[in-house]
């Protein structure tokens, strides 16, 4: 004797097929539902930004630093997009001198911007202060150390490649640093979490 009794077993193959049929309408109209009266997902607030480039100073005695990296953690509201990042300026070198001098700097910054927003691509102006650090070397041998609170003004270009990434082509302008002005160059992505 069998002690288990499937009812479904019984029913015929027509009313198996109906039931199927239903089955299938009901997934395709919640389907459907959730199309229509699900509201597309917005773009996230909080950003994060890795770059690198190069930077040049205005001081005609030193070669421009090759190798920058940048990365910020950011938070858009609006149009408004605040940032707290870390910068490495790397090193400039000093130009036709016989000994090996560097200067080394680096930091870490606040920064507030406007994003003007197109249909092609955004720009945001922004300006901030930043806290650097400049090293003094001569042949691997610190001269001096000293910090610095200045002010810098930037520019971006920015253009969304998905929901969720952004290429970023950017300037910032450092003022006073060490008694000369840093310009830096910077390309990299933006990841929205």
């Amino acid at each position: 004797p069998c002690l288990y009794h499937a009812p479904f077993v019984s029913q015929s193959p027509l009313i198996f097929q109906r039931n199927e049929r239903m089955f299938k309408r009901l997934i395709s109209l919640t389907i459907t539902g959730l199309f229509l009266f699900t509201p597309l997902p917005a773009k996230s607030d909080w950003l994060i930004d890795l770059s690198t480039g190069s930077a040049s100073t205005d001081d005609d005695r030193y070669e421009k630093s090759t190798a920058v990296f940048d990365i910020s953690i950011n938070y858009q509201s609006d149009e408004w997009e605040f940032s707290l990042g870390s910068v490495n300026l790397n090193e400039f070198e000093l130009k036709n001198s016989n000994f090996d001098g560097v200067i080394e700097v680096k930091g870490a910054y606040l920064e507030a911007g406007y994003r003007f927003e197109t249909d092609f691509l955004d720009v945001k102006l922004s300006a901030g202060g930043a806290f650097l650090e400049s090293e003094i070397q001569i042949r691997d041998e610190v001269l001096d150390e000293t910090d610095k609170l200045t002010a810098f003004a930037g520019l971006d270009i920015i253009k969304s490649i998905s929901d969720d990434w952004d290429l970023r082509l950017g300037y910032r302008y450092f003022d006073d640093v060490g008694g000369a002005s840093i310009g830096q160059f910077a390309f990299g992505a933006r990841y929205s979490f």
